[in-house]
């Protein structure tokens, strides 16, 4: 399975309440499936949570099977958000 980070759509806006800064994500197959964080990393990392527990609600074999690769994806971009985040050397 080729993981695809591209895939991953992710928005900054302010929190209506409070104007804090909140990063968006959210898979282009699944545009449901919503994580905010304050950070794309933080972000990244709820959506994976969120991808990885509808696996185990999926019944249908084929959804799960997109539902795994939707996840290859958003663990594609928490891996990219962390070499992003990591000091220089």
């Amino acid at each position: 399975m080729n993981a695809d980070p591209g895939r991953i759509v992710m928005t900054e806006t302010r929190c209506r309440s409070c104007g804090v800064p909140v990063v968006q994500v959210y898979h282009r197959d699944f545009a449901t499936m919503r994580a905010e964080g304050r950070s794309a990393e933080d972000a990244a990392g709820y959506l994976v949570n969120r991808l990885g527990a509808a696996i185990g609600n999926t019944v249908d074999p084929s959804l799960r099977e997109a539902v795994r690769s939707a996840l290859a994806d958003a663990r594609a971009l928490l891996d990219g958000c962390a070499v992003w985040s990591r000091p220089p050397s």
